[in-house]
């Protein structure tokens, strides 16, 4: 058995049929090994059937926020602190964090996760949607404990007492270059560079469609997010020098509840 294990995530299944397409793809034919997924989104029930057809390994990526122009969503309770007047998810915690009740937010995660156990999938982790705050993990800290699963990875703002999944590297694809050739080739470099332990690929995939275009508006600071970041990663998932190097340094790939699960401590800031 190989002593560099690696889990490869995928973040936003459920949200768009063209990322769920993507990330069943990315699992089937690439080198995936699990996702989280956005139960209050307009494919989370098909993406759940894909997760069960295909065994894909899904956590709950809270989603709190609905960051598009053009496609939207609501909470799966009635939460006006958290919601437009359109009932649609606020686009950012800036302004969820304004209006927000501490009562719906835990509210909602709570259904989440809920809705994830009755499509009886076995939720292994969870993240939040467009990053977690500090507000955030303090809210996941206080719902039910039958609802609690380890945090994907240790964040700085988490409380102290929350169980963590604890990794020696991470590594994020999605943002780092705009041109394949430059993030194919710091990935690469990333994963000539492992040694043995527990490693942590973070990605978002979806297949090169016209409708994710759609999603928001171009120009836009958001628009990158819906075909350019995603094109890029499923197509380093797909790709066969990838699959070589994993497979030349005995690179074992892992679904992320075989990694280690550890209490997080708040780090001691030196005086």
């Amino acid at each position: 058995m190989s002593d560099i294990n690696l889990c490869i995530m995928s973040d936003d299944f459920g949200m768009h049929p063209a990322v769920n397409e993507g990330i069943v793809r990315a699992f089937v034919d690439g080198v995936l090994t699990c996702a989280d997924l956005m139960p209050p989104c307009p494919a989370f029930h098909e993406a759940a059937r894909l997760a069960h057809i295909h065994h894909i390994p899904t956590g709950h990526h809270v989603t709190l926020t609905c960051e598009w122009d053009h496609y939207h969503w609501g909470p799966l309770t009635k939460a006006p602190s958290l919601t437009t007047p359109e009932g649609w998810l606020k686009t950012s915690f800036a302004k969820i964090w304004r209006t927000a009740k501490r009562e719906e937010v835990i509210a909602e995660i709570e259904a989440q996760c809920q809705a994830m156990l009755d499509e009886g999938l076995d939720v292994t982790n969870a993240t939040c949607h467009m990053a977690g705050q500090k507000t955030f993990f303090n809210a996941y800290a206080q719902i039910a404990p039958e609802y609690q699963r380890p945090i994907r990875r240790p964040e700085a703002s988490m409380p102290a007492g929350l169980k963590t999944y604890r990794w020696d590297s991470v590594f994020y694809s999605t943002t780092i270059y705009t041109e394949y050739r430059r993030r194919k080739a710091a990935t690469t470099a990333w994963l000539k560079r492992l040694e043995p332990g527990y490693h942590f690929w973070i990605t978002h995939v979806a297949l090169d469609h016209p409708s994710m275009d759609e999603l928001t508006s171009p120009g836009t600071p958001l628009y990158r997010w819906t075909r350019p970041y995603r094109s890029l990663d499923i197509a380093l998932l797909l790709d066969n020098e990838i699959k070589e190097i994993i497979a030349e340094r005995n690179i074992r790939r892992i679904s992320i509840v075989e990694a280690p699960i550890i209490t997080y401590t708040t780090p001691v800031v030196a005086a």
